[in-house]
């Protein structure tokens, strides 16, 4: 990337990979425009559900009353019809109350923590309190 410069952009990298036809990085781009966009719009529905919210009044353990948001859709893996796996988005009570679906939603929870764990172990020496930080890491790792 050094090769790009010092302030890299989207725009930056796709414009040195169509200039550069023989880089690794050209290969990572479809450039069939029409198939680019369908992917593109497939992206754009992907952000949309992960983005759609569900705003649930809920009653503290204190008798507070308040406002609970969480998402609409989790994607999950399901079976296809030709026994492979694919993933679709259903709605959060489905994906937390099928064991299946939980488990799968759990288990992309723990890789989120741990990807946050190593990315915390990089910055470690820019963060103030990198090891407060670490332990409440390994707290919500420790309770999923």
């Amino acid at each position: 990337m050094e090769a790009i410069g010092d302030q890299v952009t989207p725009d930056s990298v796709v414009a040195y990979a169509a200039k550069h036809r023989r880089s690794e990085l050209y290969s990572q781009f479809e450039w069939d425009n029409e198939k680019a966009g369908h992917l593109h719009r497939l992206n754009q529905a992907r952000h949309l559900l992960a983005c759609i919210v569900i705003e649930r009044k809920a009653v503290t353990s204190k008798g507070k009353k308040e406002v609970i948001i969480t998402r609409a859709y989790e994607n999950v893996k399901v079976a296809g019809n030709d026994e492979t796996e694919k993933r679709v988005y259903i709605p959060i009570d489905a994906a937390l109350t099928v064991p299946e679906h939980r488990a799968f939603v759990i288990e992309n929870i723990r890789k989120a923590i741990n990807e946050l764990h190593e990315k915390a172990r990089v910055y470690d020496t820019y963060l103030k309190n990198a090891v407060q930080f670490n332990n409440g890491l390994d707290i919500a790792l420790k309770s999923v």
